[in-house]
């Protein structure tokens, strides 16, 4: 324990400035929680309506898989990436901001769109680039980012410019800020409530975030998603995903794209969960002192995968089985 009695001017001036610093943000960031709440508590009930029924009956051989929707959204994806296509920039006659150094001598900078002037983030690619395997990531991020262009939950991807610079090839994406989710709630020092207005309406947002990634973009992921990679902006009332990593294509077939959902129904849960503990890594929801709905709900989608591997395992039996049958069908015969 630290005796300010023996702490000289400067020191006690420096230790004020801190304890002064630390109130301050602790009192903003209680003012954007209230005004947050405060104004999506005047939302109507449909807003705040949250699906917690099964659906029954559902048959999952309809399910529409990803390349499928991509394939059928195609026209309309490239006329919105046409109408919002950067295909120059320039720098307000300014030193260029630069945004993030790379390893692997690509950029991140902040540029501006030359015909309608606003702010976008642009990456520098060398036009002789030595890892294989980072450039076909980044490509990978390119084509999902592209493929999501009418998700409002993900940065959108505005275009490249090949033709500049003699160097580097230029590829823009779209800025969206906002306050990263896990921040606020850890410099809040408190959780959400399942009871509240806020926490429903961003449990529902979050699931159609996922659902657009789950059945809108046909490549995987590489990391989870965490709280970390969720932000909000216009006080509190919309969400959206960054920094997620994509990689290389899914497979075409339905019990991978069952996997595929099992791991984001699992990934949704634990943000969830976060949400209401503030604990990283948290797979179990049986001491929270929740509804039990929403305590169903939560276990439904920790244990999906669990049961997703188990219908595959019986499925490859099944089949395994029928191809025994049919030979000793064809041995007796």
């Amino acid at each position: 324990m630290m005796n300010i009695k023996f702490l000289e001017r400067t020191e006690l001036k420096q230790l004020a400035t801190i304890v002064y610093s630390s109130n301050q943000n602790g009192v903003e960031t209680q003012n954007s929680m209230n005004k947050i709440y405060s104004d999506v508590k005047g939302y109507s009930e449909d807003v705040f309506g949250f699906v917690w029924d099964k659906i029954d009956g559902l048959d999952y051989l309809k399910i529409k898989l990803p390349h499928e929707v991509v394939q059928q959204e195609k026209a309309s994806l490239e006329r919105e990436y046409n109408s919002r296509r950067v295909r120059r920039v320039h720098y307000r006659k300014q030193p260029v901001k630069i945004l993030k150094l790379y390893q692997s001598g690509m950029i991140k900078q902040l540029a501006y769109c030359s015909d309608k002037g606003f702010p976008l983030e642009c990456y520098l690619v060398p036009r002789v680039f030595d890892s294989y395997e980072l450039l076909t990531q980044f490509f990978c991020q390119i084509g999902a980012t592209k493929e999501l262009l009418l998700s409002k939950y993900s940065p959108s991807y505005l275009g490249f410019d090949d033709l500049s610079d003699p160097h580097f090839n230029q590829y823009y994406f779209e800025i969206k800020k906002g306050r990263p989710l896990k921040k606020l709630i850890s410099e809040l020092g408190k959780t959400l409530m399942p009871h509240i207005p806020l926490f429903k309406f961003w449990a529902k947002e979050l699931l159609y975030a996922f659902r657009d990634i789950t059945y809108k973009s046909t490549y995987k992921l590489t990391k989870p998603i965490t709280l970390q990679n969720i932000y909000v902006s216009d006080i509190g009332i919309k969400i959206y995903m960054k920094k997620i990593k994509f990689g290389e294509q899914r497979d075409n077939n339905l019990d991978y794209h069952m996997h595929v959902e099992s791991q984001m129904l699992k990934m949704y849960a634990k943000l969830l969960i976060e949400m209401l503990t503030n604990k990283e890594d948290s797979d179990s929801c049986d001491r929270l002192d929740i509804e039990p709905e929403l305590k169903c709900i939560l276990y439904e989608c920790l244990q999906a995968e669990k049961k997703t591997l188990k219908k595959e395992e019986e499925r490859y039996h099944q089949e395994i089985n029928r191809h025994i049958e049919m030979e000793q069908r064809t041995d007796a015969g």
